[in-house]
């Protein structure tokens, strides 16, 4: 199950699974994940049978992804102005990595035009 050639960071938020037990079967490239610690995902048990289930939660530290914050913010907060989550997003979308230090969490970014 190999990602696209330009694909390089994958980022899951609150993921049930991708169908991979771990994140190096998704192909060469980086794997993030966030789980809150009050979202309602982590109730849903962890099956793979075969064609039922997505497997291994992204965020489970067996699943080898590397780890994004999340504040207590349910299921859907993962990408409210201000949040952890959201700067950690942004930027591995614009640097491949978190804690560049350029991105801050307190300020708020509209989304341009889409190329």
């Amino acid at each position: 199950m190999d990602a696209l050639p330009q694909v390089t960071d994958v980022v899951t938020l609150g993921g049930v699974g991708v169908g991979a037990e771990h994140a190096d079967r998704l192909g060469p490239v980086r794997v993030w994940a966030a789980e809150a610690p009050d979202d309602w995902i982590r109730r849903v048990p962890r099956l793979r049978l075969p064609e039922l289930g997505h497997g291994a939660r992204p965020a489970d530290a067996a699943f080898r992804a590397r780890p994004l914050p999340a504040a207590s913010t349910g299921h859907d907060g993962y990408l409210l102005p201000g949040g952890p989550t959201l700067a950690a997003v942004a930027e591995v979308v614009l640097f491949g990595a978190i804690g560049t230090g350029h991105v801050r969490p307190d300020v708020t970014v509209s989304a341009g035009p889409v190329r």
